[in-house]
């Protein structure tokens, strides 16, 4: 196992996390952020212990702890550095919030994270995800998610959250136009919706921008083809042929065209079949998806506002 500490660093009165792993004789550092941390002015280290302690944002709770941080190379430090608390030259603060071991597992998919600590145990995930924040909180197209996936299933919804979750999702959407075998249909919006279950989820602007990106991205490269099936079948009978991108104020909406080899007798809206990323945000107190990649468009009789179906 390879030590480890999280940092909190303040800088020209703004505040990130730093992930620092020992390797041999060098230091590799993450950094972070978190849209709940609230920002003092912090100039020295006696600044940095009289504020409320970040590490309680950090947490350490399954599916809700989460840390984002703009898709960089990680960046080297030396060794002295892993316990290094104090003011740099030119006025950074430095303060060690946590440390322990950690052992690392590196796949395609990103990097797995065992922590032994105090404030942060057991398996974490490092994911590049699309960035679905403005420029102002993370800079570039893709960002970094740092989480703790949960585990826990209950007895009827599974809340693994930062795993990738497979939902459906039904959203009031009517088909305006049916022309023999091709229709018009609002595929997504943003809002709040509530699922079967009482689980409240908030599709934001920034979310429809993501997923309307991987769509068109899926739809013009042809990778994967977004199918169209009726009532979540999954036997798809035809396929999406334009999507579009609609935003008015704070408002969004993709909407799309496309063809069903089929009988579409009694259907009035379209569902996706999608997988999410998510996560809990206190202040709304609702899961938000962060990514999506979707599966196909269900064209379904009651669009009712809810994801209908949790599959874990």
């Amino acid at each position: 196992m390879n030590n480890f500490s999280m940092m909190g660093h303040w800088f020209k009165d703004e505040f990130r996390y730093e992930l620092q792993i020992e390797e041999n004789d060098k230091v590799i550092m993450y950094p972070f952020k978190s849209p709940n941390i609230t920002t003092h002015k912090v100039h020295t280290l006696q600044d940095a212990n009289a504020v409320e302690c970040p590490c309680k944002d950090m947490g350490d709770i399954e599916g809700v702890s989460r840390l984002y941080g703009e898709f960089s190379e990680p960046i080297e430090r030396e060794k002295a550095f892993l316990n290094f608390e104090g003011v740099t030259k030119d006025n950074q603060v430095y303060k060690i919030l946590e440390k322990g071991k950690v052992s690392i597992i590196k796949t395609e998919m990103g990097s797995t994270l065992d922590f032994d600590s105090e404030l942060i145990n057991g398996r974490w995930l490092l994911r590049k995800l699309p960035n679905i924040f403005n420029t102002e909180f993370i800079s570039g197209e893709n960002m970094q998610l740092f989480w703790k996936p949960g585990d826990i299933i209950h007895t009827e919804a599974s809340e693994q959250i930062g795993k990738p979750i497979k939902i459906h999702t039904e959203m009031t959407s009517i088909i305006t136009e049916m022309e023999g075998n091709h229709f018009n249909t609002i595929v997504a919006a943003t809002g709040r919706f509530i699922d079967r279950y009482g689980n409240p989820f908030i599709y934001t602007k920034d979310f429809l921008k993501t997923l309307y990106t991987n769509m068109k991205r899926q739809l013009d490269e042809g990778i994967k083809p977004i199918g169209v099936d009726k009532n979540h079948s999954k036997i798809d009978k035809g396929r999406m042929t334009e999507l579009h991108l609609l935003e008015e104020g704070q408002q969004s909406r993709i909407v799309g065209r496309g063809i069903y080899e089929g009988d579409m007798t009694g259907t009035t809206g379209a569902s996706i079949d999608a997988e999410f990323d998510v996560f809990w945000d206190k202040k709304s107190k609702a899961y938000i998806p962060v990514n999506g990649v979707t599966k196909r468009v269900s064209l379904v009789a009651s669009p009712s506002c809810k994801v209908c179906k949790f599959i874990p």
